[in-house]
């Protein structure tokens, strides 16, 4: 795959992240929490995919800001208000 393609795919790709982010916030609206999360999970998946970021390297990622936070805190990480990096 040449180069120019794979920033087709990738602005494509981008394009499927950005509405995903508005249906993610449609159905949480609508109090369809499962199904937002799901959404910004494919969301985070693609993201992924995009910046050639690994399923391990995400996990140490997610280990890392959970190390961070403060003990006790009782912050959810999956909550309705919840932002995934762009």
């Amino acid at each position: 795959m040449g180069q120019d393609t794979r920033k087709d795919v990738a602005a494509q790709l981008l394009e499927i992240v950005a509405r995903l982010d508005r249906d993610a916030e449609v159905a949480a609206a609508c109090g369809l929490h499962v199904a937002a999360k799901l959404l910004r999970m494919a969301r985070l998946d693609l993201l992924c995919r995009v910046h050639g970021i690994s399923d391990g390297e995400l996990q140490a990622i997610g280990e890392e800001l959970n190390s961070r936070r403060p003990m006790g805190d009782g912050t959810a990480m999956d909550g309705p208000g919840l932002k995934l990096p762009h």
